[in-house]
């Protein structure tokens, strides 16, 4: 207990040396004298000084991102004003997000993001198995707002645009090994090729894992899931939950001849093992329920049958635990050390990305680019333990409760009004056969098997390619931006194949019964086909120098088809060969073109003064799953905004205001919130939800190798028009999952060189958020007090840090050691609750802390080292032979010939006498 509290001082004072915590849009500028190492962005779709560009964008360069060990777009909560990032739950390796008032879970097949995520330009659609590791980073820029003109797909709220270094042409080897805490091993080697005629390029391996920072109290549990499909076959569920183990790899190849033509090939690949993280349950529900009367009506009545359900069983586990483990709830809502996740068991994400990008410059105003795209993943999440609550043992205590649930399921009010046990059971054996109660006997008595209150096996894959074509036009006075779009994908959601997703209050075996042709435990498959094509063109015209025009627009069709399939069943050998033959299958079309569009004014002062104010519109596509539409999504915001640079650029400061309405706000719930309870999931529109704010960023360079400053965004949203009652269940909602505050505050310092070239740099970051809503109206929580304590996450502080001893010359190459902390003071507040009406409160938390060493060698020249000196020139050719000469009587005559013979001397005179 010392240690721990020792450590966690230590490591957060190493932190704060620094200051505290994380940068805004100079994330990655040199502090040496002020701002003068521009960052260049492409929010425009063209390079740019991110202080001259127009909207609202904040950069991450190099230390931001070392510092706060941003190796998945996950990571980057609060770096972003206002900006929320997680993994979502299931062990989907897909994202979760809140910014500018919309919170979004993109979960079917055929539903995009209201925030798009682009990498080198090429959007990465899907809504599984979208995370991958984040390789070779030259920045991150974030956009806020909606984005219909210029970038990739459609999306409402903003776009994440990972840009990717091209390779230099400078041989260099560079190796990094990193240890820390919780068995983490992290190695990264890079070669980087010289340049060989006009190419060059470069290959990264990066190699990571750690164990998990919850210990399984379920371990050991073997759960068999043999199949002639996907190869999963047996499974332990592991010691710890939240580990890793992947390899990756990306490589460029860039050709370059001096010319006007360049083209750059890029790949990155990534595979590996993962358990999702700790998933508990802190409060189960038995007081009260809600339930809809015929007219719609709905009434709050005491007891909760599932809650009830839930309790009893935990009541009938043995002494300390079944075949499964103890089991454990979670009253406190903070990351247990401990938990049991009997249930979780491995998973597998693979992803490859190939992008190919050709450019051309056709006159010194015109440049003629074309982004070719092809991207494929494929993720299982393994056995995940959505409901939280995992270790149940199916005992003989368990079978008449279990037999009540189905039968009030079956048979409803006429079976709860029965007078007595008897009377139930006697309902129970006419409704449901004279085997149904001595078969729940036989199983309960016979041991070893799992009762699953809400357990996950779900699968996904998803293929893409896209291909856009753009031409950018510059003058002193105008830039022309247009292009054409084309983008298709294929995209499957379901079981692990030739399973049921989910399997919810059942027992069940640990060898996983394949589909058996029931809609309670067929298997499942949700398919979708998707084609965009879209035109673009944004004009920027300059009045004056101070005053400038900008208008854009953007034509999208989308053309989609959306096929469903449940109640499979499985026949063959499951050892060997089988097949699932579909009892049900049914879909549908989906068409829609739209236009949008933006408009705006900038003044410019001076160099260090930007104002602009602009308004635009976003759209975000609409779609089908199983047989049901979903609408589109409409934006209209208005932004208005500053850049400045102040005091010989020692002082930025960047804000934005704006106000946002989204029409048709899609969310996904589940398929009995609309009537549906043979669909898993349905994607609603919940109305018009508004939101406005402020975003700020500030960075201060006071003196040579210091800055400190940081971002803050302030939202608020609400509902405009009435949420449906049914998907309100009768409430009045409040929007959840968006915190009024998120941002952050940094400070590095970086020393003069100390020995040689080598330097100390210190860096702390600290992200902040406000409480946020997790039930969307408080009179729920008044109805239902049981979840009175859950109705928001509250406020929290993530303190990251980094010092490194960077540029030691040793051997002839560059080394640098560095410690790092990321949340540093071990916060252990909830990340993602979910509440199952009315009976069950699950939720995720923070991760724990995590800190560790790595050293990092560079051998090779870049682009800080003088090149070396040219070759001297050749010596001068040896004069050439003369063609003439002078005689001594001054006559030129050829070399050839003889001089004149020079005339006789004069005769003597006669002498005189």
């Amino acid at each position: 207990m010392q240690h721990a509290k020792f450590t966690s001082r230590l490591l957060a004072g190493t932190a704060m040396v620094a200051a505290t915590a994380i940068a805004g849009t100079a994330h990655a500028q040199s502090s040496n004298d002020g701002f003068s190492n521009e960052i260049i962005v492409t929010a425009q779709k063209r390079e740019q000084s991110i202080q001259d560009v127009p909207i609202a964008v904040t950069a991450l360069g190099g230390d931001a991102l070392a510092a706060n060990k941003i190796e998945s777009v996950a990571n980057l909560t609060g770096l972003v004003p206002g900006l929320v990032m997680r993994n979502t739950a299931g062990s989907l390796a897909a994202i979760s997000f809140a910014m500018r008032g919309v919170n979004s879970n993109p979960s079917a097949p055929l539903q995009d993001k209201q925030i798009a995520l682009n990498i080198d330009g090429v959007y990465v659609g899907g809504s599984r198995g979208t995370l991958g590791e984040l390789m070779e980073v030259e920045r991150i820029e974030v956009l806020r707002g909606p984005q219909g003109t210029l970038f990739g797909r459609n999306s409402t709220a903003g776009a994440i645009n990972v840009v990717t270094r091209n390779p230099t042409g400078d041989m260099a080897f560079t190796q990094m090994v990193g240890y820390g805490n919780e068995g983490q091993i992290r190695t990264r080697t890079t070669i980087d090729t010289p340049q060989f005629g006009p190419f060059s390029a470069y290959v990264t391996y990066i190699h990571d894992e750690s164990r998990g920072d919850v210990r399984n109290l379920g371990a050991g549990t073997v759960w068999d899931r043999t199949n002639p499909f996907g190869g999963v076959g047996r499974q332990t569920s592991p010691k710890w939950v939240g580990g890793r183990n992947y390899e990756n790899v990306f490589a460029a190849l860039r050709f370059d001849n001096g010319g006007d033509l360049t083209a750059t090939y890029k790949f990155d690949w990534s595979k590996g093992r993962f358990v999702g993280d700790a998933r508990v349950t802190p409060v189960i529900n038995t007081a009260t329920d809600r339930i809809a009367l015929a007219d719609g009506t709905r009434i709050n009545i005491p007891g909760n049958t599932l809650g009830n359900l839930l309790t009893s069983i935990i009541n009938a586990q043995p002494a300390g635990g079944g075949v499964f483990g103890p089991i454990t709830l979670n009253p406190g809502d903070r990351r247990p050390d401990a938990a049991n996740q009997a249930f979780a068991t491995r998973g597998y994400q693979r992803v490859e990305g190939h992008s190919f990008v050709l450019e051309l410059r056709a006159s010194d105003n015109l440049t003629i680019k074309n982004t070719f795209g092809y991207r494929r993943n494929a993720v299982f999440s393994g056995g995940a333990t959505i409901a939280g609550l995992s270790g149940l043992e199916f005992t003989p205590g368990a079978v008449t409760p279990y037999a009540n649930f189905v039968g009030l399921s079956v048979l409803g009010a006429s079976f709860a009004a029965l007078p007595d046990q008897a009377a139930r059971d006697a309902a129970l054996t006419a409704a449901l056969g004279p085997t149904f109660l001595p078969g729940l006997q036989f199983i309960a008595n016979a041991g070893g098997y799992y009762f699953a209150p809400y357990e996950g096996q779900s699968y996904g894959r998803h293929r893409q390619l896209s291909d856009e074509l753009q031409f950018n036009y510059s003058t002193d006075n105008v830039n022309l931006t247009a292009g054409l779009m084309y983008f298709e994908a294929k995209t499957r959601d379901s079981g692990l194949l030739g399973f049921q997703p989910n399997i919810a209050f059942a027992p069940t075996s640990t060898t996983i019964a394949l589909g058996n042709g029931q809609s309670s435990g067929g298997a499942q498959r949700a398919d979708g086909w998707q084609k965009s094509y879209a035109a673009y063109a944004q004009l920027e015209f300059q009045l004056t120098d101070q005053l400038g025009l900008v208008a854009g627009g953007r034509w999208t069709k989308d053309d989609k088809r959306g096929l469903f399939r449940d109640q499979g069943l499985f026949v063959g050998d499951r050892n060997g060969d089988g097949s699932i033959t579909w009892n049900r299958e049914f879909g549908g079309t989906f068409k829609k073109d739209k236009f949008t569009y933006s408009l705006g004014v900038n003044f410019e002062p001076n160099d260090d003064m930007l104002f602009y104010g602009k308004y635009s519109t976003g759209f975000l596509s609409g779609g089908i799953y199983a047989d049901i539409p979903f609408q589109p999504e409409y934006a209209k915001s208005w932004d208005a905004g500053m850049k400045l640079d102040l005091l010989d650029k020692r002082v930025r400061f960047n804000a934005s205001v704006y106000k946002v309405d989204y029409k048709n706000a899609q969310a996904t719930t589940s398929g009995r919130a609309i009537r549906r309870p043979d669909l898993p999931i349905a994607v609603v529109e919940l109305g018009t939800l508004s939101a406005k704010g402020v975003e700020l960023e500030l960075t201060v360079a006071p003196f040579s190798g210091f800055m400190l400053g940081g971002t803050a965004g302030y939202t608020k949203n609400k509902f405009t028009a009435p949420v449906d009652p049914a998907l309100a269940d009768g409430y009045d909602p409040k929007p959840t999952g968006q915190p009024r505050w998120v941002g952050s505050v940094y400070g590095q310092y970086v020393s003069q060189p100390i020995a040689g070239d080598a330097t100390l740099l210190l860096r702390a970051d600290m992200t902040f958020q406000s409480k946020s809503r997790v039930i969307g109206d408080h009179q729920s929580v008044i109805d239902h007090p049981t979840f009175a304590p859950y109705e928001f996450i509250p406020s929290k502080q993530i303190v990251n840090g980094r010092i490194a001893l960077r540029d030691v010359d040793i051997g002839g190459g560059k080394w640098e050691f560095a410690l790092w902390g990321k949340n540093i003071l071990n916060t252990r507040k909830p990340i993602y609750p979910f509440q199952y009406p009315y009976f069950l409160m699950t939720t995720q938390y923070e991760e724990a802390r995590k800190y560790g060493v790595e050293v990092t060698v560079k051998f090779g020249r870049d682009e800080e080292y003088a090149p070396p000196p040219p070759p001297p020139p050749p010596p001068p050719p040896p004069p050439a032979a003369p063609e003439t000469m002078t005689c001594p009587d001054g006559t030129v005559v050829s070399v050839n010939d003889a001089c004149p013979l020079p005339p006789p001397p004069p005769a003597p005179e006669p002498e005189r006498g």
